[in-house]
């Protein structure tokens, strides 16, 4: 996604619109690590985008402390059987498990609990809520990705704090990288401004992998904390106060042309 997906689309959009530059790139968890391995494997892409903002940045994972760290130890079984039964999709929200899970939810009020916990479980537990907007999120949850992107981040959580390129095994490593180890992405070559936005209670984007984030990137210019220690990966898409919080603040730092036109629709 991070090599061809990004700037595939960026590319489209300047295109279609005729712009040299995109006003702005918003990236939310792993949309922050796709758009940095775009930028470090496509140089020109850091010259197509005026700003970019990564709310909740998943790159280094080593401190996660959602119930997938519990997976993550598993992953050489898991990419295993995903290539003896050819599996390359996973968690789609056809599937049978998110089948019986959505049945479970919509059934009794147990089950709205049961589907709320194990959202929770994921994005992080919220004090403040809509719970229709959470219920919502769990019919649609989770819609399908690449089992070899779960396997990747996996890879990124056993590492520790880093962020690894792909690692295919010794010997693919090795004709893919030149070394049997999968090589960092070189986070310095990501040039474009940079704002971080992330929250204490965020438990794919811990404050310590933040820290760990912030002196690598090439061009940071300032990691905003959520003003909430309660406000956690999941409220970036469900919190009442999300405006007030994130997007208000965010709007602010758009580049002037785009925040001018806006300033004058309003009038």
């Amino acid at each position: 996604m991070g090599k061809y997906d990004i700037p595939a689309s960026i590319d489209y959009v300047l295109n279609a619109t005729g712009q040299e530059k995109l006003a702005a790139y918003f990236g939310y968890s792993l949309g922050v690590s796709a758009f940095f391995m775009g930028a470090i494997e496509h140089p020109q892409l850091n010259d197509k985008v005026e700003v970019m903002f990564g709310l909740g940045p998943t790159v280094s994972v080593a401190h996660l402390s959602n119930f997938f760290r519990f997976m993550a130890p598993f992953v050489k079984p898991y990419q295993f059987l995903q290539q003896l039964l050819g599996i390359g999709e996973v968690h789609r929200n056809d599937g049978f498990v998110h089948q019986v899970t959505r049945l479970i939810g919509e059934t009794s009020h147990f089950g709205i609990e049961f589907g709320r916990h194990i959202l929770f479980q994921i994005f992080g537990y919220s004090e403040l809520y809509k719970e229709a907007d959470v219920f919502r999120l769990a019919g649609h949850y989770p819609a399908g990705g690449s089992a070899n992107t779960m396997a990747h981040f996996f890879q990124n959580y056993n590492s520790g704090e880093s962020f690894l390129y792909f690692d295919y095994g010794p010997a693919e490593n090795l004709e893919r990288y030149g070394t049997t180890y999968p090589p960092e992405y070189n986070l310095t070559q990501v040039t474009v401004p940079v704002y971080l936005v992330h929250a204490d209670n965020d438990p794919f984007a811990p404050n310590e992998d933040v820290a760990w984030l912030i002196p690598r990137l090439g061009n940071l210019k300032a990691a905003i904390r959520v003003d909430s220690p309660t406000f956690s990966h999941g409220d970036f898409i469900w919190s009442p106060r999300l405006a007030e919080l994130v997007h208000l603040p965010v709007i602010d730092l758009l580049p002037s042309p785009f925040a001018y036109k806006k300033s004058v629709q309003m009038k």
